[in-house]
């Protein structure tokens, strides 16, 4: 994995310094891995990372670990949920058939309550959530719930992400809104799902990997 060394000023450092973010990313290399190049531009503009992490996920962290401090960086490892349709031992999406995508979605779906409490238990909790496309199901209600904004990245770009959607096609039933695909700062399109019950979690906006760079700077 290439983890670009990016230079930015003092200033933007001084800005952004403190700030505490989690990334809930889905378990699959293919999603985790531009979720950890968005980590690792986060740290770079002086920003505190978790990762939420399963212990067979652990070794994709390897070189990033090694790139960063533990203070900047750190790692909730939470235990794979069990979820009866899905093997014992099958943590990845690597270990499965595309079939088993919405169970493991509902398997992390079970982390909710046990997040809850170490945001809940911990002296300096996150202010946001960067959420993988697939989680933000579930992951909207958690940050409604931590009265935080929850940020949906999505491994896909925003023009395949938004005809998706619109066509009706998620395999995992996201949750509804209506979809607008929008021009931003990002150089690309940002897809945005407009709620009207903050109960839902608000407004998610998803951002594809291409668009790491900026969406760091916006944090």
């Amino acid at each position: 994995m290439g983890l670009p060394n990016t230079l930015e000023s003092e200033g933007e450092k001084k800005m952004t310094k403190g700030a505490h973010i989690l990334i809930l990313p889905f378990p699959s290399c293919g999603h985790l891995l531009p979720h950890l190049d968005l980590t690792h531009q986060l740290l770079l503009r002086g920003l505190t990372v978790t990762v939420v992490i399963t212990p067979k996920m652990l070794h994709y962290l390897d070189p990033i670990l090694s790139l960063h401090d533990s203070s900047d960086l750190q790692l909730l490892v939470l235990p794979f949920p069990s979820h009866p349709p899905i093997p014992n031992g099958v943590e990845n999406m690597e270990n499965g058939a595309i079939s088993t995508l919405p169970h493991i979605v509902a398997a992390f779906s079970k982390l909710h309550d046990p997040l809850i409490e170490w945001f809940q238990s911990h002296s300096s909790p996150p202010v946001a959530i960067i959420t993988d496309l697939f989680f933000c199901c579930w992951a909207n209600k958690l940050a409604s719930h931590l009265n935080i904004p929850n940020i949906g990245f999505s491994a896909l770009n925003a023009n395949t992400v938004s005809s998706w959607l619109k066509s009706g096609k998620d395999p995992v039933n996201n949750v509804p809104g209506r979809i607008r695909q929008t021009r931003t700062a990002l150089g690309r399109g940002a897809i945005a799902k407009d709620q009207s019950s903050k109960r839902e979690g608000g407004e998610t906006r998803f951002h594809s990997p291409r668009s790491s760079h900026s969406l760091a700077r916006l944090l």
